[in-house]
């Protein structure tokens, strides 16, 4: 899972203002000026939706008028967006672009329930004289900062609550701030509320993105998730709090992980078997042995992401992850494990210069 996590250095703005493409909008590459994404949303798989780009302008008796410019799923590059692996096409808008307000970014579901208007902003901005940079904290998405540790932070346990087997502790992820079983136990995670749209979701991930097990979605710290105890918990009162035991094996099938190739599935099967540890360290390639100068050894991560609602990727975290707890794990189970605000898992960003279109 890190190499989502790699940060996109710092573009200058100067940059954009230079960028120049031979092509005009909505030509066969599908390049043209006036968009830098400085680093583009996670591509969207078929049947996923697709993401739409707008331009704000001011309505008549108040507010904003949303004018869509431009579709995709995927970005190549800097400015190279594609829709169904077909070149996605700049629309630029008829109306008097000095009077642009703002910008946004939204997740559109293959059946758009509204073509008139953004569903979903992630990514917004103002413009200020002909440019916009749009961010997940903008005002009309998120409206937040994600790395502010005043307003969102992250602790957990290593625990299995759901069930009373001796010795399997390590099997589990519950986000509470103090060991299990301690009186006045409380939530580990201070979330801010999330708008419309959106929701929290849990992960224990493998850095390498072979497995991705949700630990169910959520939209409060203080109360259960989705999905409980999880298909492979127990039967046991776990606590009010998102988490997840990974301790039975009755439902393994998106454990499995769909990049894995068929000449390893079995062993990775094998290496995955439950009760999976979760302070484990893993063979990238169990077949082969392991060889320390090409790193070929793998951990478990544990992750909370920002999700789209409706999921677009039941099997996958969307790539915003505020917070995070790298692997190897070496705390002992039941021990608290802070988890730290994550920069380079919210760094997306993208510069709109109107005076290029």
């Amino acid at each position: 899972m890190r190499s989502l996590y790699k940060l996109v250095g710092v573009v200058i703005l100067s940059l954009v203002m230079a960028l120049s493409c031979d092509s005009n909008s909505g030509s066969a590459s599908g390049q043209f000026s006036g968009i830098y994404f400085g680093r583009a949303p996670r591509k969207l798989r078929d049947n996923q939706g697709y993401f739409e780009m707008w331009l704000a302008f001011p309505k008549a008796g108040g507010g904003k008028e949303w004018v869509s410019i431009l579709k995709f799923d995927r970005v190549e590059g800097t400015n190279r967006p594609f829709l169904n692996d077909v070149p996605s096409t700049l629309v630029k808008p008829t109306r008097d672009l000095d009077s642009v307000i703002s910008a946004a970014v939204s997740i559109e579901l293959e059946n758009d329930p509204d073509p008139s208007k953004p569903n979903r902003i992630f990514m917004s901005g103002p413009f200020d004289g002909n440019t916009a940079s749009l961010e997940l904290s903008g005002a009309d998405a998120l409206n937040f900062d994600l790395t502010d540790t005043s307003i969102i932070r992250g602790q957990f346990v290593l625990a299995t609550p759901s069930d009373s087997i001796a010795g399997n502790d390590a099997s589990g992820a519950w986000f509470v701030n103090a060991p299990i079983g301690t009186p006045g136990i409380g939530p580990g995670l201070k979330l801010p509320t999330l708008p419309q749209g959106f929701s929290y979701e849990g992960w224990i991930a493998t850095q390498s993105e072979t497995v991705c097990i949700s630990t169910g979605r959520f939209t409060r710290a203080d109360r259960k998730d989705t999905s409980g105890a999880g298909p492979n918990g127990g039967g046991a009162a776990i606590p009010n709090v998102p988490g997840e035991d990974l301790v039975f094996n009755r439902s393994n099938a998106y454990v499995q992980g769909r990049t894995v190739s068929e000449s390893v599935k079995a062993a990775y099967l094998d290496t995955f078997k439950f009760p999976i540890a979760i302070n484990r360290t893993i063979v990238k390639n169990p077949i082969k042995k392991p060889d320390p100068s090409i790193g070929q050894k793998d951990y478990w991560d544990v992750v909370v992401s920002i999700e789209p609602e409706p999921d677009n990727d039941p099997y996958e975290p969307f790539a915003i992850f505020p917070l995070v707890k790298f692997g190897p794990i070496f705390e002992a189970p039941n021990t608290v494990i802070n988890m730290t605000n994550f920069s380079g898992g919210v760094a997306q960003f993208i510069t709109i210069d109107v005076s290029k279109f």
